[in-house]
């Protein structure tokens, strides 16, 4: 996931912000808190969350087939 770290987790070694994680627990590979944040955020703000998403997919899905 790319969570933004400007609204949903703290780069501080305390947990905070709208998730109430640390950034540094969303890069551990017990992937638990980030994909309970990610849902979070899904909820409240669908795929418009997410930069990547709205530049490049929003509207058509790239072709993967050949992936």
């Amino acid at each position: 996931f790319q969570i933004n770290d400007k609204y949903w987790c703290s780069k501080t070694s305390t947990p905070g912000k709208d998730c109430n994680v640390t950034c540094a627990e969303m890069l551990l590979d017990d992937i638990t808190k980030a994909s309970k944040c990610a849902k979070k955020i899904y909820k409240r703000h669908k795929f418009q969350a997410w930069y990547g998403w709205r530049n490049h997919c929003q509207g058509t899905l790239p072709d993967i087939s050949k992936c």
